[in-house]
């Protein structure tokens, strides 16, 4: 489905939910709406605990993926777990009219697709270089990271993305302070592959994504060893 087909999918939706509460649902961007409400529709909703939020993922497995894509608009996304059954299915097909695809050569060079692709605004990106590298060959080909070199079409600028997957196993005990040993080993190595791609275009800036197999709460050393090195965490970051 193209971009137009998902977000008519998702204002049907919408228009659905808002039936019976009499409110007013206008939409005044592609993804922007404003709600008009009585008190009374306003508690037919919260009684019905925002359903809208589900029927919304609903809009069927890989179209409801591109639905999120597509509805938040980003540049870049950073992709994980991305199997062999998601390459089969018609998610990248949906997004190919306004997103290009990064596997870094590894669609060339290996049997499996790259489970850790790069997504980036075909309108507003061109790519100048792009690599796939693994972490533990050996041990499990999805945890590695993708990365490329962007250069936006406006302004000619260029940056490095990349979109990575930590390794992970049950991380209890003794077993948990190896695993993030090996977590903060591919740290290094991602953001050592990172660096060394850009200084070849100029010291470039270095953004990316990925599943971390971290959290901020348990206050991990791999996610502090991105503090270490330079890197921020855009939540932290971003104003508003």
């Amino acid at each position: 489905a193209s971009r137009s087909a998902v977000l008519a999918a998702i204002d049907e939706k919408l228009g659905a939910w808002v039936e019976g509460t009499h409110g007013m649902l206008r939409k005044f961007d592609r993804n922007r709406y404003v709600l008009v409400l009585t008190e009374e529709g306003y508690e037919k909703l919260v009684e019905g605990k925002f359903s809208v939020l589900d029927s919304v993922r609903e809009v069927v497995t890989e179209d409801g993926v591109a639905a999120t894509i597509l509805r938040e608009d980003p540049d870049v996304v950073a992709l994980q777990e991305t199997t062999p059954e998601w390459w089969a299915s018609g998610l990248m097909g949906k997004l190919s009219s306004d997103y290009g695809i990064v596997e870094g050569g590894w669609e060339r060079e290996n049997r499996h697709h790259n489970p850790n692709p790069i997504l980036y605004r075909k309108d507003l990106f061109d790519v100048v270089a792009s690599g796939r590298e693994l972490f533990h060959f050996k041990l499990d080909y999805s945890k590695g990271f993708t990365w490329a070199i962007l250069r936006e079409k406006a302004t000619k600028r260029c940056f490095t993305a990349f979109s990575t997957h930590f390794w992970w196993r049950g991380d209890k005990g003794e077993a948990y302070r190896k695993n993030e040993a090996m977590r903060v080993g591919n740290v290094r190595e991602l953001l050592a592959k990172c660096d060394e791609v850009s200084k070849r275009h100029g010291e470039l800036a270095i953004v990316g994504g990925g599943d971390l197999n971290s959290t901020l709460i348990s206050r991990n050393a791999s996610l502090g060893e991105f503090g270490a090195l330079g890197l921020k965490d855009a939540q932290f970051t971003v104003e508003g």
